[in-house]
């Protein structure tokens, strides 16, 4: 890159080269992004795979993320925290209500 960086200083700025290399750098990230999607699909893939040829697997994977997505504590407005599921909902609705009441000035300073 820092020879890169000497050869555009030695010859001059070209606007022509800065279009190839915006180019390209567009064309590396859409590869790189179509990679990140390839291995995401691969690792699916072979997560049905494992699931329906070992259920023990398969059941293991889906409590890990039932667990990995549940809110069992939380903490309200005044710092309290609660953990039973009706505080827990009780938090939510009023923290979204609070949400849904606000008028759109407000919603400037977030």
């Amino acid at each position: 890159m820092q020879e890169l960086n000497q050869k555009i200083i030695s010859d001059g700025f070209d606007i022509e080269k800065n279009d190839q290399v915006t180019k390209h750098h567009q064309e590396w990230e859409i590869l790189c992004q179509q990679e990140k999607i390839i291995w995401r699909q691969k690792s699916r893939v072979q997560w049905l795979k494992e699931g329906e040829h070992n259920t023990r697997f398969f059941h293991r994977s889906t409590i890990a993320n039932r667990s990995h997505n549940r809110i069992s504590l939380i903490k309200d407005k005044g710092g309290n925290l609660h953990n039973s599921h009706e505080e827990i909902e009780e938090v939510l609705v009023q923290h979204f209500h609070g949400i849904a009441q606000e008028t759109i000035p407000d919603m400037v300073h977030i």
